[in-house]
């Protein structure tokens, strides 16, 4: 049951536009940290490190400005945007970042 209930899960992340594991994790460290900065849900100690991760983070959020807001609109940061804030702002679920968890928990509930 716990097999099928994962691949409903991998299942939900893809049709939200998850096209990785990692990207997975990603966005579930920011489903169980909510509200945290992204430096406490990823555990980045170092700017170097959070220059390295935050691309992964930024396709969860608005995607690459280079590549015309690509991003999957699952997370944000919380309260107005400003650049460079990053290491500050806590990061919050947008209404399909929230979306995807509650498909995620209904799905753990129906597979138990």
């Amino acid at each position: 049951m716990k097999l099928q209930s994962l691949l409903a899960d991998l299942g939900e992340a893809d049709m939200a536009g998850i096209q990785s594991i990692e990207q997975f994790k990603s966005y579930l460290r920011c489903c169980l940290k909510e509200g945290k900065t992204l430096n406490e849900i990823a555990g980045i100690e170092t700017k170097e490190q959070y220059a390295m991760i935050y691309a992964r983070y930024r396709k969860l959020m608005h995607g690459s400005p280079i590549r015309g807001g690509d991003g999957l609109d699952l997370i944000r940061y919380d309260g107005h945007p400003s650049r460079g804030a990053g290491l500050q702002k806590p990061i919050v679920l947008t209404s399909k970042g929230r979306a995807l968890k509650e498909a995620i928990i209904k799905n753990g509930q129906n597979n138990h």
